[in-house]
């Protein structure tokens, strides 16, 4: 995987993450674990893809 992909699929993530945010504010709470894991290459083991 290029470093261009790695780039779309964290852009990817991170808009994920914020749809998820406004949708279910409960959320927010965990979203900087869920951010810091998806850098880390966690975020299917995570979220069960």
């Amino acid at each position: 995987m290029g470093s261009s992909a790695v780039l779309a699929n964290h852009a990817s993530v991170s808009r994920l993450m914020n749809d998820l945010r406004n949708s279910m504010p409960v959320l927010s709470n965990y979203t900087p674990l869920a951010m810091e894991m998806a850098e880390q290459d966690g975020f299917h083991a995570a979220f069960g893809r």
